[in-house]
């Protein structure tokens, strides 16, 4: 093709694009008002185009998508009903909110919150010795243990009514069978404890099963425990969720060895602690964390094996009260007698840092420490081991990256080498579904006069 032809061919494109009529005006862009309006608020596609079209022709205004009206909602506090704090077990177990029950392994943590739905069901005995006044009904989840030979012999074995027990087995939808979730099932759940009444005590067990998320991530135990904590409140029960310590945490902060997210401890406002007495191989019940009641005692324990009706099952027996801070009470249960191990790396490290600590006025950084324990050839399990049979004393100081660990020696750890791990405590009655009788308006009597109140005040 020559360039003659070449000129041609333009000129009859050219002829045709400026024989082109557009039927209808094209559209104009519509500008958002502002920069931010654009990025955050985009409209509807419809109104780059379209939408301005029919605008046109209509002679009606560009369509807008109506933003949802959002209200604040402020209460005075001279308009807050004030109440106190309703106790199914005094300074314990309060109703209306989440108690976490976290301990190791072995240490009888189903066994122990069944021995209190025991009690509940039957009038029967607190770990105090004072007895529940009234028959009032248990719900029990339970995902690890069977009811047939698990969880029914045990509270027979402990004197429980099990007509009051009922059984959390599955949730029937659209005729399937299926796990109960408290995300979506709390109103189903709660019209069927409406329909039972009297139900005080829910168990959870465990309750990292009600977490469908990663029970790892903060965000996704909210969204799994906040439900539970708003059924407990709308309710008015108490719910105890079992859960359990993670490995190799000692020496560590007791709440902060709870299995998961920290907001397992974060959500319930009282979080029990279960462990084993090395030196006794007694189990011991404290408060981790709460902000209801005092955290100091706890009480000592023990799981024993019986058979009820031929079916070899277990109970719990309380032996007694126990005095002390919750730290340092777990401190004393695992510390770890280095008597007798001079020249092995425990009693080595153990002497060691005694006498660093000694040296350097009692109290040290825990960083500072462990640099020099290393310094020293002694590994950090050694130097943890140490901590624990020292009863040294670990808290934390600062925020954010201010944030640090300071042990301390204790009064024993000053004035002895050995940890002194007895425990001053009194035996009391083991769990008891006698008589039982309504007086004052409470829920729980003294059974001698000799032990505190754990009373329940409507």
């Amino acid at each position: 093709m020559n360039n003659l032809e070449s000129m041609k061919n333009i000129q009859r494109l050219q002829a045709k694009v400026d024989e082109f009529v557009s039927d209808q005006s094209l559209p104009d862009l519509i500008d958002p008002p502002s920069m931010t309006d654009g990025l955050y608020n985009p409209r509807d596609p419809a109104e780059y185009g379209k939408g301005q079209v029919n605008s046109k022709k209509t002679g009606t205004a560009p369509t807008q998508k109506a933003k949802s009206k959002i209200e604040v909602q402020l209460m005075k506090g001279s308009n807050v009903e004030m109440r106190p704090i309703t106790w199914l077990i005094d300074q314990w177990l309060p109703m209306g909110k989440l108690t976490l029950l976290a301990g190791a392994g072995g240490t009888g943590k189903t066994t122990l919150a069944l021995g209190i739905a025991a009690a509940i069901t039957s009038g029967g005995t607190f770990p105090s010795g004072q007895k529940y006044l009234g028959r009032s009904n248990v719900l029990i989840w339970s995902s690890e243990d069977d009811p047939e030979d698990i969880l029914m012999p045990r509270l027979a074995a402990m004197g429980a009514d099990l007509e009051r027990i009922y059984i959390l087995k599955s949730v029937r939808e659209d005729g399937d069978d299926r796990t109960f979730n408290a995300a979506t099932d709390l109103d189903s759940l709660k019209t069927v404890v409406d329909s039972i009444g009297g139900v005080v005590l829910i168990l959870l067990d465990p309750i990292i099963g009600l977490v469908k998320g990663n029970s790892d991530k903060a965000n996704d135990v909210r969204e799994g425990l906040d439900p539970l904590v708003e059924f407990s409140q709308n309710q008015r029960c108490a719910i105890i969720g079992i859960s359990h310590f993670s490995k190799g945490g000692q020496g560590k902060d007791p709440a902060e060895r709870v299995l998961g997210s920290q907001a397992f401890t974060a959500l319930p406002r009282m979080v029990w602690g279960t462990i084993i007495d090395k030196d006794t191989g007694d189990r011991v019940l404290v408060r981790l964390k709460t902000n209801l009641s005092a955290r100091d005692g706890g009480f000592l324990y023990s799981v024993e094996q019986t058979q009820y009706n031929g079916i070899d099952t277990s109970i719990v027996t309380w032996k007694g009260p126990i005095e002390g801070s919750s730290h340092q009470i777990i401190s004393n249960a695992e510390a770890v007698d280095f008597d007798g191990e001079n020249g092995s790396e425990l009693g080595d490290c153990a002497q060691w840092l005694k006498s660093y600590l000694e040296d350097v006025g009692g109290s040290q950084e825990k960083k500072v420490i462990a640099d020099l324990a290393r310094a020293n050839g002694y590994g950090n399990s050694s130097l943890y081991r140490a901590k624990d049979a020292l009863k040294l004393v670990a808290k934390v100081e600062g925020f954010a990256s201010s944030r640090r660990s300071i042990w301390m020696l204790s009064i024993n750890s000053k004035n002895s080498n050995i940890p002194n791990n007895s425990h001053n405590s009194r035996a009391l009655n083991n769990w008891d579904s006698g008589n039982y009788g309504q007086t004052g308006g409470n829920l729980t009597c003294k059974a001698d006069a000799d032990h505190f109140d754990w009373g329940i005040v409507l």
